[in-house]
């Protein structure tokens, strides 16, 4: 870095160095210096005199510095001093350079005029920045609201132009004759630039010089300390500790104590500033390009937002701040996007620069409790929170009460993000016909909990249904979810197709598919934590369900006839059985199949740990199944056709059933092509089988194909002797 001006550097004090063995001056001087506080530094700078008739002296400087955060500063200058009775006047320049913070490099020329004595200094130093001044920093550009329109303010990194006027007083603290000296300055600096305003500001700082002669001869230690205050309010503060020593001998008294050979004071940092500082750029929202506005409930009620968002128009942007009072459903219309208070809105300028936009309003909540509990369930209001239309996102508002959180109904690509739902006595979120939906960072809790089963039980007769869902979602295509949170709900997510059952064969009218649900938390589900009907090409990864604090709950995970799913990473504690594989003829589809279960545990049901009804091309690896409270595994095979025939294709690699009340497994009906070791934990019955001749109880084993319980294997002929109730 700069690799051209330290040759310069170096080059330039070795060509000095002949010239100073013969002249009469002082021996140059090495500087080492570590510096503190605002910008802590470890720095090193050397000082070479040379003297010339009639007390003058020319004099070269070099100075390297580095500074915490990964700046670097450089400086080769060099100047001339001239006694004149008992005062020193001097000139003196410099080039100096900076690989800066944001890793830019900056160049500028320095120049300084001296009046100095052993009791009193004078400088003035002015800085000039050459070449590139400036370079753009995208992350620190700023977003803004102009004319109800976003625009970016371009960021950037500047050099800037100085002048520094500074006077200084040695403290009558030592002898006038003593190497020794305390000395207080105070000044005063402009900074500014072409793209910045100028900056007045004042310093203070004082030195204690210290001589070390009884250990190095002509040596001092320095140490220091100032504050700067500026006209934008800032403070700053340093501290420094500097050992100087002579090279090549010891000066004499009267060069020790001459000001002709003291350090050249200057700042030789190339002083910068960072902020957006560009002209403002016209930026367009994820969603469009629309209208800016702000709401709260300063501006009234739902009713009167509404009236606000439909004036707005289509793409629009809502910034909502505080509470803000639902008195009837707030009301979405295309491409707009909802913002509460700590929100952010994602830009982008023509030329593909980027920068979010905070929404420093309050935080957001949309409130349609009729009461001040959330959990007033008894007297709600029959509002929705929102509904939402196509290409519309809602994001960092909590929705409290309400019948149903967020709907959205025969749209596509919507996008629910960071929304926290409460105390709906509905769902908390309804897709209904919904082609692209994303639903990330939120949280779904204390929602209405239903009891009784002939209100609130899932139906094969009505499959496209059940009440009280955290996302009840029927009819949706290319659905999204990830990072959500539901807890103290009836049901967690319901995933079917829509399905026209006025004829028969049923026929879906919109069907559910490439569904993904990754990252999920679900506790306290007092009935299915996530059930799919009738749903195709879905991937489930990190879903982890716990129900081990409920004394009455259902089925964790049921596939009801759905097919292509991938289940892995994943942990499901409690229910009444953990993983169910159900099958019905009147939901348009086939048997629960090519389905892949990974990496899943399995614990603490009451019944089953996986309960598999007719099913077909099942994978499991690496489950862990423990303290089931019948069976690990339990086979349910349909001996009279018309329910999904045979279990059949099941394959078990590392499947292990730890521990189970009744045993590892339990068989009914037929089964076939089961492949794999169901491995059994210490202590723990192998299975049991129902062999009664109205269940059919029979494996069916292909060419190659070989099932084993315990190690044990299990086969047609040993199936009633080893697995018999």
């Amino acid at each position: 870095m700069y690799r051209s001006s330290w040759v310069a550097l170096v080059a330039a004090m070795g060509a000095l160095a002949p010239s100073y063995a013969f002249a009469q001056a002082a021996p140059p001087r090495l500087e080492l210096q570590v510096g503190g506080g605002e910008n802590a530094s470890v720095s090193g700078g050397v000082f070479v005199p040379f003297m010339l008739p009639d007390g003058q002296v020319l004099f070269a400087d070099g100075w390297l510095d580095y500074q915490d955060g990964g700046a670097v500063y450089g400086s080769i200058g060099g100047g001339y001093r001239q006694q004149v009775g008992d005062w020193v006047l001097g000139v003196n320049g410099a080039l100096e350079f900076a690989t800066s913070p944001y890793g830019f490099n900056y160049q500028q020329i320095s120049a300084g005029l001296e009046a100095l004595s052993t009791q009193f200094e004078f400088r003035l130093n002015g800085h000039a920045p050459i070449g590139t001044t400036s370079n753009e920093v995208d992350a620190l550009s700023k977003a803004k609201i102009s004319n109800g329109a976003f625009v970016i303010n371009q960021g950037y990194e500047v050099a800037l132009y100085g002048l520094e006027a500074e006077a200084g007083i040695r403290l009558p603290v030592f002898p006038e004759d003593s190497p020794n000296a305390l000395k207080l300055y105070a000044g005063a600096y402009v900074q500014g630039s072409e793209r910045t305003e100028t900056v007045a500001g004042v310093s203070l700082r004082t030195e204690l010089t210290l001589s070390l002669d009884q250990m190095l001869p002509g040596a001092t230690l320095g140490l220091g300390g100032g504050m700067r205050y500026d006209s934008n309010n800032e403070l700053s503060g340093s501290v420094h500790v500097r050992f100087s020593a002579p090279i090549g001998g010891a000066p004499t008294a009267v060069q020790a104590a001459s000001p002709l050979y003291q350090r050249v004071e200057r700042n030789r940092s190339i002083a910068t500033t960072a902020g957006s500082f560009g002209s403002d750029v016209a930026a367009f929202a994820d969603s469009g390009s629309g209208k800016v506005i702000q709401v709260s409930a300063a501006d009234g009620k739902a009713k009167d937002l509404n009236a606000m968002i439909a004036a707005a128009g289509d793409g629009a942007i809502i910034l909502a701040s505080g509470r803000i009072v639902v008195d009837e459903t707030l009301v979405l219309a295309s491409n707009q996007m909802l913002v509460g208070g700590g929100g952010v809105v994602n830009l982008t300028t023509a030329d593909g620069k980027k920068v979010g936009y905070l929404n420093t309003g309050a935080a957001t909540s949309l409130d349609a409790t009729p009461q001040s509990s959330p959990a007033a369930f008894a007297a709600p209001l029959k509002v929705d929170g929102i509904r939402l239309a196509d290409g519309t996102t809602v994001s960092t508002v909590s929705i409290v009460g309400a019948e149903n959180g967020i709907v959205a109904q025969d749209v596509n690509n919507v996008t629910i993000d960071n929304v926290s739902i409460s105390g709906v006595t509905g769902n908390g979120i309804v897709l209904n016909r919904v082609s692209g939906a994303t639903i990330t960072n939120s949280e779904i809790k204390d929602t209405y909990i239903c009891q009784d089963n002939t209100k609130c039980e899932f139906s094969i007769f009505n499959p496209s249904y059940v009440p009280n869902a955290a996302i009840n979602a029927v009819g949706v295509q290319n659905l999204s979810i990830s990072n959500l949170d539901i807890s103290d709900v009836t049901y967690g997510i319901f995933i079917a197709p829509e399905i026209d059952d006025s004829g028969w064969p049923t026929v879906v009218t919109s069907s559910a598919e490439n569904i993904s649900i990754s990252n999920v938390n679900i506790t306290n589900s007092r009935r299915e934590a996530l059930m799919t009907v009738g749903a195709h090409d879905v991937e489930i990864d990190q879903l982890h369900v716990n129900n081990s604090g409920l004394d009455r709950d259902m089925d964790l995970v049921v596939f009801q006839t759905s097919h292509n799913i991938s289940f892995t990473n994943s942990s499901l504690v409690g229910g009444v059985n953990g993983l169910m594989f159900a099958y019905y003829s009147g939901i348009p589809g086939q048997n629960p199949s090519n389905i892949s279960v990974a990496n899943v545990t399995i614990s603490d049901t009451s019944r089953a740990g996986i309960f598999i009804n007719p099913s077909n091309n099942v994978t499991f690896k690496d489950v862990t199944i423990s303290n089931a409270g019948s069976y690990g595994v339990f086979f349910y095979g349909d001996n009279w056709g018309f329910m999904g025939g045979p279990v059949r294709d099941i394959t078990f690699d590392n499947v292990v059933v730890e521990s189970a009340r009744d045993g590892a497994a339990y068989i009914s009906g037929p089964l076939k092509n089961i492949q794999g070791d169901l491995q059994v934990g210490a202590g723990i019955k192998h299975c049991d089988a129902n062999t009664g001749s109205w269940t059919g109880t029979d494996l069916t084993q292909g060419v190659g194909f070989e099932f084993s319980i315990g190690g044990v294997p299990v086969n047609a002929t040993n199936l009633p002797t080893n697995c018999v109730s």
